[in-house]
């Protein structure tokens, strides 16, 4: 019997049922006579008594097989009406009836009347050879891999395939390799439906062709949004880039697991796919920030493509989150045009997230320094400050001496990048060379000390390399070891190391994205007692001092329930004290009560140092203030407690745009760059935190 178009549509559409595949799987095996090829050519039945060759529909609907390196068109017709759709329940292969409307071509229509229908499907087998008809009217097979003419019947065919190990030819193109591979898929799965669908059928089972197996899952509208959303959030939070979509493998992986999804084309996930998911995020971020405070992070960053970048980050309650990323373009970056960028940053935040802005913190440059001037005039209730992480990575420039940083580079570049003592140092098991960078901090303390632990290493490696060699080698080499030798080299070294570390330590704490202006407070501090006289009383140090440990800094750490402002000198202490008072003489009183143990201000259970070290400052206001303590001071000590102590969440940001606007992406524009780095923060803390708790997990079952 022939196919009728009506069971096949009842079969893809949303009422099919396993009984009429069943039933149209039976048929197709009703026939057990052998057919020639050109006895076997596929047909359909239409209604109207009109027969249609299987090989347009397959066309018309799309064969997963067909020779394709991106994405067809077709395919990309029904990816526009899949996200245009507003059926959620309809199935993609409805859609996909009627959406592609291209007629059957006429070659295909055959008259019932004047040709008998064949009975048996065409096996997949014939698109392994290409058929040629020679002036006799007989036809040959010749095999597509490996060239060899093969009888054109089916059984020979089909053993000739089977036996075919040889590598494909010359002409026979990677694309084609797919065609075949993904048939011969296409035909195992439909030998498995056959064979569980009746037990009727003989095995071996005969293929069905491709479109019927793509039928058999089906998948509606709205499930193929979903998985293009988790699709796109997976690319996203990872920074795979658009054209992975266009892969050849990762298309056939795809089509592995569900041979019905048709992957979004490139276009689709850089546009619609994309702002779906900056507006789910965006959404999120809503909610988060509805009704907080919050601080503006300020920075300037240079991209692959060496485009002047201005981006604003949003912090509350230690949380960071991307804001925005604009081109400066041929603008100057001036302290106008940041100020600028900066209230269009401002109204934003209140606007779309409806928070409250109470702070700015920039970088501490010249033009940041004017437009923290510029800020303080139209924004007086704003509090707007320094990157303390800045002002520390400028310390240790200054204090390092040079020529001994240039005699330690000298030995590590030569150790580092030449094979011999790079293998010596190995073997012996030393630490690979640490060479100092402008752009890393901490990088100088880190070479000094990776050049104080491999030092006996060297000196070993250098003696065995005293043999014969090259006179330019032999020079570079005796230089090596003068340096090495040279006790005062490593006395200088060793005094560096003394030097750097604690401004490393509280460089390190400034980056911190929990660190707040009260932690670096007790920073700077530390560096006043460590380091040595003639640092500490350098005019340098103080002119850095006096713009980290700002007047808001020393009142922070006066209220700190952990600090409460016990270290501070007595002139620091009365900076924070007058900062205070001017915004309420009556708040003086609690900040002094902040020093005894017990108040009729705050509540005694919340004195305990398990309290206090488990309890973030701004909750331990609001729960240990007793009902005598004004609820503004309340509101005061919550919104100084949580300013940020620089800019360094913002800096991360910056390395993840950088990522993304990397010099193989190129033609990514900043409008899309800076919605893909907000998608990447926001998803990428959920990633670090899902990671955190399976890492628990595996360590709670003892896993490594």
């Amino acid at each position: 019997m022939a196919y009728h178009r009506q069971p096949f549509l009842c079969m893809v559409g949303e009422e099919g049922s396993s009984e009429d595949i069943r039933s149209v799987l039976e048929d197709l095996e009703e026939s057990s006579a052998p057919a020639s090829p050109a006895e076997s050519e596929d047909i359909f039945e239409d209604d109207d008594n009109n027969s249609i060759n299987i090989e347009s529909v397959n066309d018309l609907i799309g064969d997963s097989s067909a020779e394709d390196s991106d994405t067809s068109q077709d395919e990309i017709l029904l990816e526009n009406a899949v996200w245009n759709s507003t059926s959620p329940n309809q199935t993609v292969n409805d859609l996909l009836m009627s959406t592609i409307k291209r007629p059957f071509p006429e070659s295909n229509v055959v008259s019932t009347s004047n040709q008998p229908v064949s009975k048996k499907p065409r096996s997949s087998v014939w698109m392994h050879f290409d058929t040629t008809t020679n002036s006799d009217g007989k036809k040959s097979c010749t095999c597509k891999r490996c060239g060899n003419t093969v009888s054109a019947q089916a059984q020979r065919l089909q053993k000739h395939i089977n036996k075919c190990n040889a590598k494909p030819t010359a002409s026979f193109t990677y694309s084609q390799e797919q065609n075949l591979q993904s048939s011969a898929e296409a035909s195992q799965v439909s030998a498995v439906e056959l064979q569980s669908s009746s037990e009727k059928m003989d095995a071996p089972q005969k293929p069905i062709g491709n479109c019927l197996s793509r039928s058999l899952v089906k998948i509606s509208t709205n499930e193929k949004k979903q998985l293009d959303l988790k699709l796109g959030r997976f690319m996203f939070s990872s920074n795979i880039p658009f054209n992975v979509l266009t892969n050849p493998y990762f298309q056939e992986f795809v089509k592995g697991l569900n041979p019905a999804y048709i992957l979004p084309s490139r276009k689709q996930m850089s546009e619609p796919i994309l702002n779906s998911i900056y507006e789910e995020v965006s959404n999120e971020m809503t909610s988060q920030l509805n009704g907080q405070k919050a601080v503006i992070l300020q920075d300037g960053w240079s991209s692959s493509q060496n485009d002047p970048v201005i981006s604003h980050c949003l912090q509350s309650n230690s949380v960071v989150h991307f804001l925005s990323a604009e081109s400066a373009g041929t603008h100057e970056k001036n302290a106008a045009y940041c100020y600028e960028l900066l209230k269009n940053a401002i109204i934003l935040a209140e606007t779309k997230y409806n928070c409250t802005v109470i702070g700015v913190v920039t970088d501490n440059n010249n033009t940041m320094s004017a437009m923290q001037s510029l800020v303080k005039k139209d924004y007086p209730a704003l509090e707007a400050y320094g990157c303390n992480a800045h002002l520390f990575n400028l310390l240790g420039k200054r204090f390092t001496p040079q020529d001994t940083q240039d005699k330690v580079e000298v030995v590590q570049k030569f150790m580092k990048n030449h094979h011999i003592p790079s293998s010596e140092l190995k073997a012996l098991k030393g630490n690979r060379p640490v060479i100092s960078t402008s752009t890393r901090w901490n990088s100088q303390l880190d070479s000094f000390s990776n050049y104080q632990d491999n030092h006996a290493k060297y000196l070993e490696i250098v003696r065995k390399m005293k043999k014969p060699i090259g006179k330019a080698d032999q020079i570079k080499l005796d230089s090596i070891s003068q340096i090495l030798n040279d006790s005062s080299v490593y006395a200088k070294v060793t005094e560096a190391i003394s030097v750097l570390k604690p401004i490393s330590i509280a460089l390190d704490v400034a980056q911190q994205q929990s660190s707040t202006i009260a932690d670096i407070v007790e920073q700077w501090v530390n560096l006043q007692d460590k380091l040595p006289p003639q640092i500490r009383d350098s005019e340098y140090f103080k002119k850095q001092l006096k713009i980290g440990l700002t007047a808001m800094a020393a009142a922070a750490n006066i209220i700190h329930p952990k600090y409460r402002g016990m270290r501070l000198k007595t002139d620091q202490k009365n900076l924070g004290l007058n900062w205070i008072s001017e915004k309420n003489s009556n708040f003086i009183l609690y900040a002094a009560e902040m020093a005894n143990i017990s108040s009729p201000y705050f509540y005694d259970a919340f004195q305990k140092d398990d309290i206090l070290k488990s309890m973030s400052p701004v909750n331990w206001w609001n729960a240990a203030s007793t009902q005598l303590v004004d609820p503004a001071m309340i509101e005061l000590a919550s919104g100084i407690l949580a300013m940020p102590s620089g800019t360094g969440s913002l800096e991360r940001c910056f390395s993840k745009l950088g990522n993304i606007l990397s010099k193989k992406r190129s033609r990514l524009g900043i409008e899309k760059g800076s919605k893909l780095c907000c998608i990447n923060n926001s998803l990428g803390v959920k990633v670090a935190i899902s990671r955190k708790k399976l890492d628990s997990k595996k360590k709670d079952v003892g896993l490594n």
